[in-house]
């Protein structure tokens, strides 16, 4: 599905991403864990056109795709969901969902996912008519996921999810994250949180300094001597 191969990427003359490779496959989990500034933002930037690659490769569904503008990407499928919780504040819960379908035009259809929505996050019913800016962290998290997942994306990036909320929310969104997996959204996520999100996907990168350091299945690679130290603390 996604084929990420050999991408560089500096900022002014400082690199950031040194040859990263990796693939993403229909139906799969896949993280991306590191440090603060490894560069796990800036992988997700550059496969939504955000960022621009000075090596590389980037192609989905078997289509080259770092050449194109963002809007074009995103309609090929690809919901970018960045670090932060941005949302629409002066909108409520219903309006910012709808922003997200907004290149949809089957109706009927919008309204089932909005519904599906509702029932993935029983929270954004109970506040359907409420501004975006009186929603809790956690809440507003659950609403922007919500709102990537109105365009009935084929794959959704998420970046850091689970930043800045309690360790109880925290967990929740992460589960949620499998439970759109297991009906049938491909995910990419990058996060910090590497011990709970690597128990869960199916494949697992770790960044380091730019670079993929180590790639394999989530549990294997929580059992690697550098996850354990790095990581783990053990």
């Amino acid at each position: 599905m996604l084929k990420v191969n050999g991408i560089s990427v500096r900022y002014d003359i400082v690199p950031v991403l040194e040859n990263v490779s990796f693939s993403v496959e229909e139906g799969q989990f896949v993280a991306i864990v590191g440090a603060n500034s490894a560069g796990k933002t800036t992988i997700l930037k550059t496969i939504s056109g955000l960022v621009n690659p000075f090596e590389g490769s980037i192609e989905f569904m078997s289509q080259p795709i770092q050449t194109m503008p963002p809007y074009e990407i995103a309609a090929k499928g690809i919901a970018h969901i960045p670090e932060g919780r941005h949302i629409f504040d002066k909108m409520t819960v219903g309006e910012n969902l709808l922003v997200g379908a907004h290149t949809r035009d089957d109706t009927e259809e919008v309204q089932e996912t909005m519904q599906e929505m509702f029932n993935l996050f029983p929270m954004l019913k109970e506040r359907e008519n409420q501004k975006g800016e009186t929603l809790s962290g956690g809440e507003r998290q659950q609403l922007a996921i919500a709102r990537g997942l109105m365009a009935k994306p084929r794959l959704l990036m998420l970046d850091e999810p689970s930043l800045g909320l309690s360790p109880i929310l925290s967990h929740k969104v992460i589960r949620t994250c499998e439970t759109i997996r297991n009906k049938g959204t491909t995910i990419l996520m990058v996060e910090q949180k590497v011990t709970e999100v690597l128990k869960l996907v199916d494949r697992g990168y770790v960044l380091q300094r730019g670079q993929i350091i180590m790639e394999g299945k989530g549990t294997e690679l929580l059992e690697s001597d550098l996850i354990r130290k790095a990581y783990l603390g053990m």
